[in-house]
């Protein structure tokens, strides 16, 4: 008996109703207008069904097809006989969902089962939802994620191997310009003193630079490991104040620190937060106009100890404040001359403090006056 819309119910108890009349049993009594407004209801009702963009697919109590729309039959396909045994292993419970292939490399649809009753009759809906498209989607950017994590690999591994290269050769300038300047390969020559003092300088610099190659190569590929020890977030002030010392006295610098009276515990690797705090003081002592001014302190903020570095520095440009923490970001703004470096150290400096669990940023900057960049850590206990 094909099954159709009407009115509410199937058209099924309508054919009973007429059978009524041969059987003695009465039929709904209808004036002329409810009997119009029941045929207009149902071919409304039919045609919804028919057109809806979903794929609609009416199902017995037993999993038998029993009526279906166009959307259902270009998605899946396949006759009636057919579609019931490609929709066979759907789980008929409410709100289930599974997700079916209508060939291999056709549509994948997602068909979702809701209860329903149709002419007094105990039926299964299902839609039928087209997600071809957003598979399609999905695998192409699992596709160009998995793209990126081999490229930031071959990178992390390029970068590893040439860092590793040029540390030999570095090594060897500076031995023997130590050599030089300590006299061990003769009488150097007054005139001589002064540029190896500079050579020196430099193959230091170089060196710092391949250590932040070797440093953001590690934590690109995720081989840093952290080493946690239990202390307070002033020790880590004072031992950065301690190993600026030389840069300090060396260009008459005016470093002060301030710890806190309350005791900071923080559970962290402390020769990483060292390379944290040794980047932010190198910074203001490296770019600060005149005699660097420079203030490090410590406080609890909520459940956090936070460290400040602030100098009086030439400030970060307004338009470089969101960036300034991006790899090979080596600041300068317009119309300033660009810093010396690759631009990797605070890049590091973030990755070092968010994998020891803590945050790093620019709390105020302005030109001409300054920074102050804050390191939050999490209180151990």
């Amino acid at each position: 008996m094909p099954f159709r819309f009407m009115a509410g119910r199937a058209e099924s108890d309508l054919i009973e109703g007429r059978r009524g009349i041969h059987s003695g049993t009465s039929p709904p009594v209808q004036s002329g207008s409810a009997r119009q407004w029941d045929l207009l209801h149902a071919d409304a009702l039919r045609a919804l069904f028919e057109n809806a963009v979903d794929g609609l697919v009416v199902l017995s109590a037993g999993g038998d097809v029993i009526q279906f729309n166009r959307a259902a039959r270009r998605l899946l396909g396949g006759s009636r006989l057919s579609l019931t045994e490609r929709l066979r292993g759907i789980p008929l419970a409410a709100g289930s969902s599974q997700t079916v292939e209508a060939e291999p490399g056709g549509a994948a649809c997602e068909v979702r089962a809701a209860p329903t009753s149709i002419g007094g009759e105990k039926v299964w809906l299902l839609s039928v939802h087209d997600v071809t498209a957003l598979r399609r989607t999905e695998q192409e950017r699992e596709s160009g994620r998995q793209e990126a994590l081999d490229a930031s690999r071959i990178k992390g591994e390029i970068l590893n191997l040439v860092a590793h290269e040029f540390r030999s050769p570095l090594s060897v300038i500076g031995g023997y310009l130590s050599m030089m300047a300590e006299g061990q390969l003769g009488e150097v020559p007054p005139m001589w003193a002064l540029p190896i003092e500079r050579t020196q300088q430099k193959v230091e610099e170089l060196k710092a630079m391949v250590n932040d190659v070797l440093t953001a190569a590690r934590l690109e590929s995720g081989r840093l490991q952290v080493n946690r020890q239990l202390l307070d977030a002033g020790l880590l002030v004072k031992l950065a104040a301690e190993r600026a010392k030389g840069r300090v006295a060396l260009l008459e610098a005016d470093l002060q620190y301030e710890v806190s009276d309350e005791a900071l515990p923080v559970n962290v690797d402390s020769h990483q937060l060292g390379i944290v705090l040794d980047n932010l003081v190198n910074n203001a002592l490296n770019y600060s106009d005149g005699k660097p001014e420079l203030r490090l302190t410590t406080c609890r903020t909520g459940d956090e100890a936070e460290i400040s570095v602030c100098d009086h520095g030439p400030g970060v440009a307004p338009e470089l404040q969101e960036t300034i923490f991006e790899r090979f970001q080596r600041g300068g703004g317009q119309g300033e001359p660009r810093r010396r470096g690759i631009g990797l150290g605070l890049a590091i400096a973030r990755d070092l403090a968010e994998l020891n669990g803590g945050r790093l940023r620019l709390a105020w900057s302005e030109l001409g006056r300054g920074s102050r960049f804050t390191l939050r850590l999490p209180l151990a206990g």
